[in-house]
């Protein structure tokens, strides 16, 4: 007798009473099975309780495994964003920094300039006068 498998991935099992009865319908074989397919030999020897119960351990666990990937993701995306900021503020910083010194690379040089005109004033002044 072969096993056949069911993979409770295709189902909705939204009614725990229709899910029982889900349960014994052939698996679409387009779709390929899973690590939670159950026997299914095993789901018509199980009553029906025992059988909604199961349903909703697999229903459970596939929840879980979802909401781990959505955080997993979740907590990736958080982290190129915290990145990107960091990344940012330091460009910010360099560029003021770099801002800063050229203003006072202007400075010093019209501070000097200013000092070569006096300074020529000065001696004009004294030649001519």
């Amino acid at each position: 007798m072969a096993i056949m498998t069911r993979n409770f991935n295709e189902y909705d099992f939204g009614d725990p009473a229709e899910a029982a009865e889900t349960a014994k319908e052939k698996p679409d074989p387009a779709i390929p099975g899973k690590a939670d397919e159950v026997p299914e030999v095993v789901v018509d020897l199980l009553p029906e309780r025992e059988a909604e119960q199961l349903a909703d351990t697999v229903m459970r666990q596939e929840e879980e495994e979802r909401q781990t990937e959505f955080y997993r993701v979740l907590g990736r995306l958080l982290d190129q964003m915290i990145q990107k900021r960091r990344q940012e503020e330091r460009s910010r910083r360099v560029d003021e920094a770099i801002r800063r010194h050229q203003q006072s690379r202007r400075e010093a040089a019209a501070t000097l300039e200013q000092k070569g005109k006096r300074t020529k004033a000065k001696r004009d002044h004294r030649n001519n006068g």
